[in-house]
């Protein structure tokens, strides 16, 4: 019986990815990178900070980061719920599921943001990145999640737009359900995400509902 349901953030419950694309543009400009939308979205969206170091040669990572989040602050002040997102949290809790964040982003991020789009009170726990000692798609952030919210693998599911999400709830043995809306498609490889093969996949979060009634 479904107990929890695990969200990603940026391009699952916030339509944030066209976004952190202009504050990557803007950070690696300033370093005098000048790169592609596709090469940043294939070399720099979806990768661990030691990853990043090694292919961008950083010196001061920290510094490189927090000018990202300063541009993206600056960027992100329209940012939206996806489509039909807040009925589906409310309609969540009303079947006391417990619902949590957990995101490759800093958690301070992930907290102004849900606080800005006024959701905040719907999560039980939101973990960022730092939260965990290993990133996506290792299992620890989801199962430190199922921790705190006091749930087994086999009552819980993660929803996510990408394939660390779904490799990530796939590593910690829980149920999967990948979104997939069309504005993400820019950002993502339909092909390699649908070989994932997570347990659904949705297009808009009034489907949610039916889905997960199956599972309660």
């Amino acid at each position: 019986m479904l107990k929890a349901v695990l969200f990603d953030f940026d391009g699952t419950i916030a339509d944030s990815l066209h976004f952190h694309l202009m504050a990557w543009r803007k950070t690696f400009n300033h370093y005098g990178k000048n790169l592609s939308d596709e090469e940043i979205i294939r070399d720099a969206f979806y990768v661990t900070e030691e990853e990043f170091t090694k292919k961008f040669k950083i010196d001061d990572v920290k510094a490189f980061f927090d000018l990202y989040y300063t541009h993206l602050s600056e960027v992100i002040t329209e940012l939206k719920l996806h489509e039909n997102l807040e009925e589906v949290l409310s309609w969540l809790k009303k079947k006391n599921i417990k619902l949590a964040i957990i995101s490759f982003a800093d958690r301070e991020y992930l907290v102004a943001q849900l606080s800005r789009l006024k959701i905040a009170n719907f999560f039980d726990a939101v973990l960022g990145h730092r939260d965990a000692s290993h990133p996506k798609p290792h299992s620890e952030i989801a199962k430190k999640a199922m921790k705190i919210l006091e749930v087994n693998t086999d009552e819980t599911l993660l929803i996510g737009d990408t394939e660390l999400d779904i490799k990530t709830g796939k590593n910690a043995l829980v149920l999967t359900g990948l979104y997939l809306p069309k504005m993400n498609l820019p950002f993502v490889d339909e092909e390699s995400l649908r070989a994932l093969k997570a347990d659904f996949e949705f297009g808009n979060f009034s489907e949610l509902p039916d889905k997960v009634s199956r599972l309660l």
